[in-house]
């Protein structure tokens, strides 16, 4: 009985040990699956977390883009067939936004806008800085449009260039001067040939010849610094009262320079011509004159008339050959320094004023269109191109800023006689031939601008004339009036006539006691200090922006 009672007891034990365990395996397999679908909310929820992370971070970047773009536009910075704005390499998130303008059938091609008076489309691309996972790499980028709105605003007129531009050669003729009218500085330039100086230049605060010579003769007065690639030759009474730097000085008569020389050559002197600032050059002969102040040859001196050559300064020279001889009185202040280390010629040796490319102006079909005169009206004229004529497109074009395209004109297009045109708002006249002769006037009630331009038609670089440019006659007026000429030709301006504005063209004379009172006009589309053209149709100062969205593709 016992025996069996043990029996028992064992046998219950062991099915007990039995269930135990199943429980425990189930229990197992229970945190087994649910540690499983623990571990793969955890890694989906990481990746979603990282989509999303890289989607703001895209989005983020792409706006940066548009903003970008637009700050580019408003400031004409848009260039180039494919133009696109990028954040900088290594910047983080990064964008890529293209410039978009209308094709003209209803689609988009790449490119600047042209004017304001269309749309503009950004295609503005955002990256991510943390791409997302395999599998969720949709938002590592994001592509944002934006369309802005055309512009009614008229695009400014950059006042830029000098009182006198001239690409091959420019004279002034008896007493024709230059002016300042608001504080801007006077510059002539001219960018080859030999210039001759006959005339009164006072104003000037720069005379510049940048692939040639320069005659200062005769009554020539430049009352500011002048510069030349070539020779600079001085005669008769002609004077600089600034400095001058140039390839080489000839000074004779009664000439003289008020100021500092750099001569690149030599300088020579004969006669009585006076240097009353420091010299630097690299030979010199003295056959008379007067070294006011000190003198630096780097290499020969050689003087010709030692009772005819006064020294006030010192001169220090590499050599002296023929050697100056003893009872010269300034024999004393000549030192032989070889090589003379200090001060180098290039010490102090001012900046050579830039002479900028020549602009054609009028090569583009755009020149003559409300493209690049934006906000203006634009009126064209048949063949016959009288005062009445001219009076009939003013008046057709009202208050507003007119363009007159006159290059259909048979004659001159002009006025002449006692007549008197009179203008409401800023004009432009484009003609092939100009000329305003007698007591013909132009005149306005408040101050206007008035641009005359003969428009060079081949885009090379170089002037190409297509008629003429004159304004003569002693009673010939601007009043109230700011005037640009412009031409591809000789501009002329005759004896007695006072013209407020600028010249750009390829010859310039400003003959006898003509004055140009120098206040800055500038061309629409065009740095006339540089020489560049400028993206007309860039500015997106007033432009809205119509639809922000985002895209795919």
């Amino acid at each position: 009985m016992l025996l069996t009672r043990i029996t028992r007891i064992v046998r219950s034990s062991r099915r007990e040990d039995g269930v135990a365990m199943a429980a425990v395996l189930g229990l197992l397999a229970v945190g087994l699956i649910l540690t499983s679908v623990i571990l793969t909310s955890v890694v989906s929820a990481q990746s979603f977390s990282g989509y999303t992370r890289a989607g703001v971070q895209a989005q983020a970047a792409a706006e940066a883009g548009i903003a970008a773009a637009r700050a580019g536009l408003t400031a004409g910075t848009c260039s180039g067939s494919t133009p696109t704005y990028r954040s900088a390499t290594g910047d983080v998130p990064a964008y890529a936004a293209t410039i978009w303008r209308p094709n003209g059938s209803g689609g988009w091609v790449q490119g600047c806008p042209i004017g304001t008076s269309t749309q503009v489309r950004i295609l503005s691309t955002g990256y991510a800085v943390a791409p997302g996972a395999s599998g969720y790499s949709a938002a590592n980028s994001t592509v944002l449009e934006a369309i802005l709105a055309a512009s009614s605003t008229p695009i400014t007129i950059a006042a830029s260039g000098p009182a006198i531009y001239a690409y091959s050669a420019s004279s002034f003729g008896g007493s024709g001067s230059l002016v300042s009218v608001d504080g801007s500085v006077p510059d002539v330039l001219v960018k080859t040939g030999n210039v001759n100086c006959t005339g009164d230049a006072t104003g000037v605060a720069n005379f510049v010849v940048n692939g040639g010579s320069l005659s200062v003769g005769g009554s020539c007065k430049i009352s500011g610094n002048a510069f030349s690639s070539g020779r600079m030759t001085f005669d008769g009474g002609g004077y600089v009262q600034g400095f001058v730097v140039a390839n080489g000085v000839t000074m004779s008569g009664s000439t003289r320079i008020y100021q500092r020389v750099w001569s690149t050559s030599d300088i020579t002197l004969t006669g009585n011509p006076t240097v009353s600032g420091i010299v630097k050059a690299f030979s010199a002969s003295l056959d008379g004159g007067t070294f006011s102040s000190a003198a630096y040859i780097y290499g020969n001196t050689n003087v010709k008339n030692a009772g005819g050559t006064t020294l006030n300064g010192t001169l220090t020279t590499q050599t002296a050959n023929p050697t100056p001889p003893d009872w010269w009185g300034g024999n004393s202040k000549i030192s032989r320094v070889n090589p003379i280390t200090a001060p180098t010629f290039n010490s102090d040796l001012p900046a050579t004023p830039v002479v900028p490319n020549w602009v054609d102006f009028g090569s583009r079909a755009e020149d003559y269109t409300t493209t690049v005169w934006n906000g203006f009206t634009v009126y064209t004229m048949g063949t016959n191109c009288n005062e009445t004529a001219l009076r009939a497109a003013i008046t057709a074009i009202g208050s507003a800023p007119g363009v007159i395209d006159g290059r259909t004109c048979s004659g001159n297009l002009g006025i002449g006689g006692n007549n008197n045109i009179q203008i409401t708002n800023d004009l432009a006249i484009i003609a092939n031939n100009i000329r305003i002769d007698g007591s013909g006037r132009f005149s306005s009630t408040t101050p206007k601008r008035l641009w005359l331009i003969n428009p060079d038609t081949v885009a090379n670089g170089t002037p190409n004339c297509p008629g003429s440019l004159e304004i003569t006659g002693g009673d010939t007026k601007f009043t109230n009036i700011s005037t640009m000429l412009y031409s591809g030709c000789k501009v002329v301006v005759g004896s007695g006539i006072t013209v407020t504005g600028q010249v750009f063209a390829a010859d310039v004379e400003m003959s006898g006691s003509a004055t140009l009172r120098y206040t800055p006009i500038g061309l629409p589309g065009v740095n006339l200090s540089t020489g560049t053209t400028t993206p007309t149709g860039s500015s997106t100062a007033s432009r809205t922006v119509l639809s922000l969205r985002n895209v795919t593709g």
